[in-house]
């Protein structure tokens, strides 16, 4: 089984420098987890706020050890 799971964050590129150090340190953990940012949209109704789009792929125990040599 091909699990894949996706997330959404939001944040706001106006923030103050430390709200914004404070979403790249959960941005980093994100990555170190193995999700990966696909897309992000900006709408312009609400101004410096951005969606990011993140996505993780796995799979069962099983399924790795087909891909295995």
């Amino acid at each position: 089984m091909i699990r894949c799971e996706f997330q959404f964050e939001n944040f706001n590129a106006c923030g103050d420098d430390e709200y914004l150090n404070e979403f790249a340190r959960r941005l980093d953990n994100l990555f170190q987890a193995g999700w990966r940012a696909v897309d992000a949209n900006r709408d312009p109704a609400f101004q410096g706020w951005w969606q990011l789009y993140l996505l993780k792929e796995g799979g069962s125990a099983v399924a790795k050890a087909r891909l295995r040599p």
